[in-house]
């Protein structure tokens, strides 16, 4: 008798390694059996629980290839037999394989024909047009492609991707070979795009911006960061901006970009809700005035690292200005004004009931010691608001909590630190109203050190609270025990820092 054969032959696990399995002591009265047959009468030399064990298996691999959408394959050379296992995946990120030539992604079209939807090449070397050409014409699902960093595509690749009739996302990042005529060969083949990243690409001027603008119509994403949009190349630019569906626009490092073409804008851009424009030297506050006024639904503007826009003019941000952002930017949806110096009059407290912010989510008035409780009155009138950070604002008192725990039934984050005027009853108020509270930071005063109740409350009423912090707890807390005791509410994370006076005796009695 001869030892048994191949009865446990390898195979392939998720990230395509090969998996051996363990091969018990049998012997061999037979031929060798499928293993993937699934027929238990096949192995009647095994032990039953082997048969089972083997069988379950087997299930497994076989329920993973059904259902598995994404594949991230370490090395190339073990592509294919990922692909024959896993015939039903839609996403495939090639982007740690370093190397990918065209016959690779030759068994990608052929393994995926008529699921493929996504695939990424951002990192990958090696492959031509004649590959790229193969894909976009093979898999007609396919929906997005990421070709970044493939510094020699040249326009023959960007006609072959331009039959890619379905394409809706494309990332051309770094491709710096591309010009006029590749990025015209793709605006004419696939007008159902919706995003588009040209970041770096250097040899697109004002046609290939005109022939985008003109062929796709459908445009919500758009990245022209680092690309020279001299004056010539603006009007087009602006023409694609006016897109009417186009939401998110990147202009991050365009050098190019001044005063003098922005200050004379006279179209709107309705449908802009994003915009960067982070490291635009050449932009002052008068060009971005002026791109605001014909911006109305924006939400959000990104001004980092311009020299024009310093610091100091941003903490200088006077009343007229406060009043101006409450009167034109009705979709804000988040307000930080942080350690400012502003008062009522600067904050949007009369603006907010004239004009209102509906879509206000999250605000922050930390540090600014002007703020009293008319202010906070007028905030109220935010129904959606979900965040109010009001650490260190002195003159807050328990009347205005009150009436944002009436007007912000919302509120699922509040930071009272520092408030010495808000005691027992504004967080009784607000306890019993804020019933979506998940998060609360506070710091006892010399008001509360009358009574200890507050925090036993705050325990008993607000029973969702996920994380709760008590900072400085004084030493007046002589029965700890009814604000930690585990039944008492349902603070996942409560934090207590400094607890003076307290034995461990206290906390093991309440466990």
């Amino acid at each position: 008798m001869t030892e048994s054969g191949d009865l446990f032959p390898r195979i392939r696990g998720r990230d395509g390694f090969a998996i051996s399995s363990p091969r018990p002591p049998t012997l061999a009265l037979a031929p060798s059996p499928d293993p993937q047959s699934g027929s238990g009468s096949e192995t009647p030399f095994l032990p039953r629980w082997w048969r089972r064990k083997t069988s379950t298996t087997w299930s497994f691999y076989a329920a993973e290839s059904r259902h598995r959408r994404a594949l991230t394959p370490l090395r190339s050379d073990l592509l294919p037999a990922a692909l024959a296992h896993y015939a039903l995946a839609s996403r495939l990120d090639l982007s740690l394989c370093p190397r990918i030539t065209d016959a690779t992604l030759a068994s990608v079209n052929g393994a995926l024909r008529s699921s493929l939807r996504s695939i990424d090449l951002s990192r990958s070397r090696g492959f031509s047009q004649a590959g790229v050409g193969n894909l976009a014409v093979n898999c007609a699902a396919l929906v997005e492609i990421n070709l970044s960093n493939a510094t020699d595509l040249s326009d023959a690749a960007a006609a072959a991707i331009g039959r890619a009739r379905n394409l809706e996302r494309l990332w051309l990042a770094r491709c710096k070979v591309m010009v006029d005529m590749g990025i015209g060969c793709i605006a004419v083949g696939c007008q159902k795009l919706r995003l588009l990243c040209l970041k770096w690409c250097l040899g697109i001027s004002d046609l290939g911006f005109g022939l985008v603008a003109v062929k796709c119509k459908r445009l919500r994403c758009l990245d022209l960061s680092f690309m020279p949009i001299t004056k010539k190349c603006l009007p087009a630019v602006l023409q694609l901006l006016q897109l009417p569906h186009l939401e998110d626009v990147a202009l991050v490092g365009c050098l190019s970009i001044d005063d003098e073409g922005l200050v004379t804008l006279k179209q709107e851009f309705k449908s802009l809700q994003v915009l960067d424009m982070s490291n635009c030297q050449h932009v002052s506050h008068a060009a971005f005035s002026s791109m605001l006024n014909k911006v109305p639904g924006l939400r959000q503007m990104s001004l980092a690292y311009n020299c024009l826009v310093t610091h100091s003019l941003g903490s200088s941000l006077q009343k007229e200005g406060l009043r101006l952002i409450s009167q034109c930017c009705h979709l804000l949806e988040e307000l930080d004004l942080t350690d400012n110096d502003l008062d009522d009059e600067g904050l949007p407290s009369r603006d907010v009931k004239s004009y209102g912010f509906p879509l206000l989510q999250i605000i922050n008035l930390a540090y600014c010691t002007g703020t009293t409780d008319d202010s906070l009155r007028s905030l109220s009138k935010c129904s959606n608001l979900d965040t109010l950070e009001i650490r260190g604002c002195p003159q807050v008192s328990s009347l205005s909590l009150a009436a944002i725990s009436v007007g912000c039934q919302k509120l699922t984050n509040l930071g009272i630190k520092k408030c010495y005027y808000v005691n027992d009853a504004g967080i009784l108020f607000s306890c019993l109203l804020l019933q979506n509270l998940r998060q609360v930071e506070l710091e006892p005063s010399e008001v509360w050190k009358q009574q200890s109740q507050e925090v036993h409350v705050l325990s008993l009423t607000c029973e969702p609270a996920e994380n709760n912090t008590f900072p400085s707890t004084p030493p007046v807390f002589q029965q700890p025990g009814d604000w930690i005791s585990p039944e008492s509410y349902g603070s996942r994370w409560p934090k207590h820092d400094c607890l003076a006076g307290i034995s461990d005796g206290h906390f093991l009695s309440h466990l």
